[in-house]
């Protein structure tokens, strides 16, 4: 009976130690610290506080309320995500073994102002054997208006652009009145792409924006800055009338690009204010080995505009349900027109 009891005490003490580590686990001893720390990162670092007039001070007393030490992680994660959420900002995320943040609103809070159904049915493939996929650019010539109209569709910036995939489209857009650049919903990707196509509908160089980074810890220290151009790049360019199509899902590298295109005196972007996302993301680690990151530098226009929250089209354009309902795209049939009579 004795050895009996021993061995009942044995295995109690044994899942009272398991449980122990599997607490340990899932609990944040370093809560605290690991909360002080991002909130210090972002207070010193992030580049548009001032800009986003936000009173960090105050967003840190808000959550610092509900941080303990001994908290479990996910409710840990869940106070620093909503914290870093106050940015408003696609490029703020917080990065743990079980999660990843992620700022929606930008363009949930929005109409979509795009149907990829309808653009492939009633516009790429309206004419079947004019539709190509050519690398990442699916393209076709609009027969509209009495006009010969070049269709381009660019779903992500993370999508490579080959070289020859540009020469083959461009030379045979080459005799069309204009062209349509439809970047709607593409929500980024890599900058060098932004150049090499920016570069092919570029008459000259240009200036197209500066970009400063923070250098301080004050909210509004930053570089003197560095001026970015644009210039012709490749054995072709295409400089008629060109619309750039956007929406709110244009983000990060879409956003570079459209706003290096309006620098140039042929192109009119055509749409809806674009999801913004101009400032470079970096970041690093917090005392638990999670990483985040958030925007550490900002992007103006040629003019001194800071377009961090979107860039407004030129011509503005939602799409309507009974232009939809007919078969139409309200924002492709805006930028025939704008190449048909320039404006």
């Amino acid at each position: 009976m004795k050895l009996k009891s021993f061995i009942l005490l044995l295995f109690t003490l044994f899942f009272l130690s398991c449980n122990k580590l599997v607490n340990n686990k899932n609990t944040a001893n370093n809560a605290t610290a690991v909360f002080n720390h991002l909130w210090n990162e972002i207070e010193t670092k992030y580049s548009f506080i001032e800009y986003k007039q936000l009173d960090w001070n105050a967003i840190k007393n808000k959550y610092q309320s509900q941080i303990y030490d001994g908290m479990e992680q996910e409710a840990l994660f869940k106070v620093c995500s909503s914290m870093m959420n106050e940015l408003r900002d696609g490029h703020a995320n917080l990065i743990s073994p079980f999660d990843v943040s992620y700022y929606y609103p930008i363009f949930l809070n929005s109409p979509e102002n795009f149907d990829a159904r309808l653009v492939l049915t009633n516009y790429l493939m309206r004419n079947g054997s004019n539709m190509q996929s050519t690398g990442a650019l699916d393209n076709c010539i609009l027969d509209t208006l009495g006009l010969k109209i070049g269709y381009i569709r660019y779903t992500s910036f993370g999508d490579k652009l080959y070289a020859e995939d540009l020469d083959y489209v461009l030379d045979k857009m080459q005799h069309c009145d204009g062209l349509l650049l439809d970047v709607r919903s593409n929500g980024g990707g890599s900058s060098s792409n932004v150049y090499n196509l920016a570069g092919r509908f570029c008459d000259q160089k240009r200036l197209v924006y500066r970009s400063y980074a923070k250098n301080g810890v004050a909210h509004d220290a930053f570089d003197q800055g560095v001026d970015l151009y644009v210039e012709p790049k490749g054995s072709l360019q295409f400089t008629k009338r060109i619309a750039i199509l956007t929406n709110r899902g244009c983000y990060s590298a879409t956003s570079f690009f459209t706003l290096a295109m309006k620098s140039f005196p042929y192109v009119k972007i055509i749409g809806d204010t674009t999801g913004g996302g101009l400032g470079v993301p970096n970041g690093g680690q917090l005392p638990n080995g999670w990483t985040y990151r958030f925007s550490v530098t900002k992007t103006l226009s040629p003019d001194g505009k800071n377009f961090e929250n979107g860039i407004p089209p030129d011509i503005t354009v939602w799409l309507q349900d009974s232009t939809l309902n007919k078969g139409h795209d309200d924002i492709i049939e805006r930028g025939i027109l704008y190449v048909k009579n320039g404006n």
